[in-house]
């Protein structure tokens, strides 16, 4: 391909390209015409036997907000918003026995309240619950069998944490988009 041959092509695609109404996403959420972009996330309660499951799912939820870049994660003094959230439950159960009645896989389940308030005014905006279950298998191995468990709960709050934010994000995504 000549050099002119190449100069064209890319003016054509530059032209393509600015002329196909490509538009960068918004970030944050519009509620009642004001646009709220920072948040703040602080740790969430937990009511549950299993300790520091609070804090493993208020990571994983900082850390999807970061990386969708919807809002910008800042302290509760410079936020617009803030998501308070509550681990409600946390359980366990059998899902399956072998020959000898012993559990062989189990199934974990967890479940999130959370509410969404305006810094500024602490008026509630939004308020929902999410629950998840994540399976994992028995090991013969008791130190193998604590892995396997908290690694199925570290996979389970990584889980609803997204669905936290997807959540947020649906709830408002029509009024952001819309303007």
């Amino acid at each position: 391909m000549t050099n002119y041959s190449l100069k064209a092509l890319l003016l054509v695609l530059a032209l393509f390209l600015s002329s196909c109404g490509y538009e960068t996403a918004k970030r944050g959420v519009k509620i009642n015409d004001e646009v709220y972009s920072n948040i703040a996330i602080p740790t969430f309660h937990n009511v549950t036997y299993v300790l520091g499951v609070e804090g493993e799912v208020t990571q994983f939820l900082r850390k999807n907000v970061i990386n969708s870049g919807e809002f910008d994660l800042t302290s509760r003094e410079e936020a617009d918003i803030v998501l308070h959230g509550e681990v409600t439950s946390l359980g366990k159960a059998v899902l399956a026995l072998n020959t000898v009645g012993s559990a062989t896989e189990y199934r974990l389940s967890m479940s999130i309240k959370f509410n969404l308030k305006q810094n500024s005014s602490g008026k509630e905006i939004y308020e929902d619950t999410v629950s998840g279950t994540w399976d994992f298998k028995y090991m013969d191995n008791t130190i193998d069998n604590r892995i396997t468990e908290d690694e199925a709960t570290t996979n389970l709050s990584n889980q609803l944490a997204r669905d936290i934010l997807l959540l947020v994000k649906e709830r408002f995504s029509h009024n952001s988009r819309n303007d």
